[in-house]
């Protein structure tokens, strides 16, 4: 029953006209964020900051190049190793396509085919990231149980201090299934 003195009613309709606006509110803040999530997840990985400082730094040539010591490529934890580092995680969590590992890091340094003697010793040698951890950088180094390994299964070597360090990826089909470090421990 109304009554056109009584603002009961009245705040009762107030009420869920804010609520509706605020509900309104609350799904375009919603869209707005996931679009932007979206936007964030569509970008290409060659277009983020590990990806350009490893490209700018693969260059340049350091000490176990030949070349002069150059923190930012020599050292442990330089932004050379770093954006290495980051870049393997992502690599091997997203299981991503060998076209966008080429579009952020350009082509391997050497690629590992079934048969040859280098691909054997890699195997032997490397220390694979950890499946649910593979952008973590206090466990990159760490050995863990390799992979399943197979004669299709393609190693990317990406060198970090020349042939001493280097960064391989293990590659199934057109997709990276395991990233790994191989180490010369001086």
């Amino acid at each position: 029953m109304r009554h056109d003195g009584d603002d009961t009613m009245n705040f009762s309709v107030r009420r869920r006209k804010a609520a509706l606006a605020l509900g309104v509110v609350a799904a375009m803040t919603l869209a707005t964020t996931a679009g932007g999530a979206l936007a964030q997840q569509t970008t290409s990985l060659a277009d983020g900051d590990d990806a350009r400082t490893y490209r700018s730094l693969r260059a340049v040539r350091g000490h176990f190049d030949g070349g002069p010591w150059f923190d930012d490529v020599d050292r442990w934890q330089g932004r050379k190793h770093l954006a290495m580092q980051s870049l393997a995680g992502r690599l091997h969590r997203e299981r991503t396509t060998a076209a966008a590992v080429r579009d952020a890091m350009g082509a391997p340094d050497a690629v590992l085919r079934h048969g040859q003697p280098a691909r054997l010793r890699a195997l032997e040698q490397v220390q694979w990231l950890p499946p649910a951890e593979a952008d973590s950088a206090n466990t990159a180094h760490a050995a863990h149980a390799a992979p399943a390994v197979s004669a299709d299964t393609l190693l990317w070597l990406y060198q970090w201090r020349g042939q001493r360090d280097q960064l391989l990826l293990a590659l199934v089909g057109d997709r990276v299934m395991a990233a790994g470090w191989l180490h010369d421990w001086e």
